[in-house]
């Protein structure tokens, strides 16, 4: 088993490959549209930072594949009037919600009525707390994709100064393949500065999910490092 078929984001019905790509960190153009031709990589997020790199990749990649690439906005404007100049209502398929409040999240995606289609959390090595506070979905009904962030922890699990005394630090696709070996999660959102790093990320998708063995070297890694990072 592996991740390079993309999956339905829960309710959302969109197409997603299960790694997604960030528009905040700096790889280039190429790289991107490489991600999408070789890898099947075709979900871009639009984030806060927003870099060259993805805008040219987002733009020539619609010109000709527009039907076949999904593109996330983000927004810190929670009326939702300052999103008029950046989009067409009308070309929004899904609505996310992403955040730090786990206990906010939860009670979206416990909610029949709620409007959001995808819920967008911290999930990784060190953020495990969402698999139970979150995506402990209701049984029954159409439930909300899931999509993880933070997966490497901005680096810190990647990092050999962090890591427990004789521990070699994880691959990228280690501190990914935590988020997507949990079968409620849909998609890991990757945040490249360059092609090789895009390349560590990718090599998720081929890798498939972890060993129980390989997980509690995980779990036991991100302990470490988010215990490091509370002292500090």
């Amino acid at each position: 088993m592996n991740w390079t078929r993309p999956t339905i984001l829960g309710r959302s019905g969109v197409f997603v490959s299960r790694i997604g790509i960030g528009a905040s960190y700096g790889v280039g153009a190429e790289a991107i549209e490489r991600a999408f031709h070789e890898s099947g990589v075709n979900t871009f997020s639009w984030g806060p930072v927003r870099r060259a790199g993805m805008r040219d990749a987002v733009r020539r990649l619609a010109a000709a594949c527009r039907d076949r690439i999904v593109v996330a906005l983000q927004t810190y404007d929670r009326s939702g009037i300052l999103m008029a100049p950046f989009v067409e209502r009308g070309l929004v398929r899904a609505l996310a919600i992403s955040g730090h409040d786990r206990a906010l999240q939860g009670g979206v995606a416990a909610d029949p009525e709620t409007p959001f289609d995808v819920v967008m959390v911290r999930y990784g090595a060190a953020h495990r707390g969402a698999g139970t506070e979150v995506l402990p979905f209701p049984t029954g009904g159409a439930r909300l994709g899931a999509i993880a962030y933070t997966a490497t922890r901005w680096g810190r699990l990647l990092d050999p100064r962090r890591m427990p005394e004789g521990e070699r630090p994880p691959r990228a696709s280690d501190c990914y393949g935590v988020a997507l070996t949990d079968p409620r999660m849909d998609r890991v959102l990757a945040g490249p500065a360059d092609a090789e790093q895009l390349d560590a990320a990718l090599a998720t998708l081929t890798r498939g999910p972890l060993s129980p063995a390989a997980m509690e070297r995980m779990r036991r890694i991100g302990d470490h490092v988010g215990r490091e990072a509370g002292r500090a």
